[in-house]
């Protein structure tokens, strides 16, 4: 093969591979895309199972009894309906269960014919969003009911709860609008980081490509024995290049934030440390287990890069709403690593990697998210990093909080064993905080050292760090 052919050869399949690497990236966005989409509904419809719920108990206490229209009783109910505010544009109301027609709506009053009107009036109902193939009116005797209905207003979500003592309905609704709203603030950041490693990464491919093909060209036995060694040289920098990557892809999640990027390179040292220290009666871990799981720490909050820079950089404390968008990147992360994992085939670092992802916030008396695991029902991994995470939030600065110091840092994490923490884990952080501090120190900048201040012990349990548990 002449040179010119093997150029125009080499030209041909670095074209082929970023065309494939293209359509890959095409259908995890895809994926990504419904994914985040059906986990914004969940929260949606989760906080209308809430409010149903509420709701209902605060009329039951009402103890009403005559809830026809005009009469003492739907007074009262009726003021409760047009009191209740729902987020996101969204309505409480409450129907007659015999017949389907509104006894009480926001608009009632104004609208008096709204309660000739029944809840399904010009409505279509759709798959709801546990697959329910065919939802009807009757599924809002179920207490759990959760349904997507095209109405003449747009798609609503909207969940029910049967009132036996009025033989009545209550109905929460809210736009599904917002879901898709926030879909889209969640994709295109990581859309756009995507394509851009999709490009550098298929640039790196034909560059790699025209070398090859350039340094093998003279005689067969030197060409095959230069192919045996640029094999094993390529083998070699392909597992260099798998950390790079994917310590670059998690470099962008936390560029967003005001931390230098040392932050990834900190955990990856704590994670390391304790793993090393759990070795010692735990034969599953050995050095490949610490290895991946160095690498794998990296991407534990991979799935902020799909949160709002509105709330990411918010300093101060995050309200109830925006709260649950952060806990998301739990989901969004995992999910997505989960999305590549069963793409690519299985792997014992993805595996690692979405464990890590999905339950580094997760408690261990059950009372964190997005599962609620307690004890050992939280992987390994994930009790491991979320002790290095917290540890490194406390002692790092942030845009809403200062720095604290390794003395009082030590002090929160020791009272969080047996609550927050592994105990197991913790014992191996007491036993290396010369290490922590160590490194936190050297890459503290001296503008942001730690706060000085004399240090109280607790005789209470100390007050939950929000902000750094995110």
């Amino acid at each position: 093969m002449t040179r010119h052919k093997q150029w125009l050869f080499a030209i041909l399949v670095s074209s082929l591979q970023l065309v494939l690497m293209l359509l890959v990236i095409l259908w995890l966005f895809a994926q990504y895309g419904d994914t985040a989409n059906l986990v914004i509904r969940r929260q949606i419809a989760t906080s209308n199972h809430a409010l149903v719920a509420q709701s209902a108990l605060q009329i039951q206490s009402m103890h009403l009894s005559d809830v026809r229209p005009g009469s003492r009783d739907w007074e009262r109910l009726q003021s409760l309906v047009e009191k209740t505010k729902i987020p996101n544009h969204g309505f409480l109301a409450v129907l007659d269960a015999e017949t389907g027609t509104y006894l009480c709506h926001p608009s009632a009053r104004e609208n008096p014919e709204i309660g000739q009107q029944t809840w399904h009036s010009g409505v279509e109902p759709t798959p709801d969003l546990f697959n329910n193939p065919d939802p009807s009116t009757s599924a809002l005797y179920d207490p759990q009911v959760s349904l997507v209905l095209n109405t003449k207003t747009g798609i609503d979500i909207v969940n029910g709860c049967y009132l036996e003592e009025l033989d009545a309905i209550v109905l929460v609704c809210q736009r599904h609008s917002f879901a898709m709203a926030v879909n889209a603030i969640l994709t295109q950041p990581l859309s756009q980081v995507g394509f851009t490693l999709t490009l550098i990464i298929g640039l790196i491919g034909t560059t790699l490509s025209m070398l090859i093909l350039r340094r093998f060209g003279s005689h067969v036995d030197e060409t095959e024995r230069e192919l045996e060694r640029r094999v094993a040289a390529r083998s070699k920098e392909l597992i260099a290049t798998k950390g790079a990557i994917i310590f670059g892809l998690a470099r962008l999640a936390e560029s967003r934030d005001n931390d230098t990027g040392e932050h990834l390179d900190r955990i990856r040292k704590y994670v390391s440390i304790l793993a090393r220290h759990l070795s010692r009666t735990n034969r599953k871990i050995d050095e490949e287990f610490i290895s991946n799981l160095g690498l794998a720490s990296s991407l534990h909050d991979i799935g902020k890069v799909g949160i709002p820079d509105a709330i990411l950089l918010k300093p101060g404390e995050l309200d109830r709403t925006e709260r649950s968008i952060m806990e998301l990147h739990t989901i969004i992360g995992g999910e997505c690593l989960e999305a590549i994992g069963n793409r690519l085939g299985e792997s014992d670092f993805l595996q690692m990697a979405c464990q890590v992802a999905y339950w580094h916030h997760e408690r261990w008396d059950g009372m964190g998210y997005p599962h609620g695991l307690s004890e050992e029902r939280i992987p390994l991994v994930a009790r491991i990093v979320a002790v290095a995470d917290v540890y490194d939030a406390l002692t790092s600065r942030r845009p809403y909080k200062q720095p604290l110091s390794h003395e009082k840092s030590r002090l929160i994490i020791t009272a969080g064993s047996g609550s927050q923490f592994d105990p197991q884990v913790v014992d191996a952080f007491l036993a290396h905080e010369a290490e922590f501090e160590a490194i936190s120190l050297k890459h503290q900048h001296p503008a942001t050292g730690p706060l000085n201040g004399k240090i109280v012990l607790p005789t209470a349990p100390l007050p939950e760090l929000s902000r750094a548990e995110i």
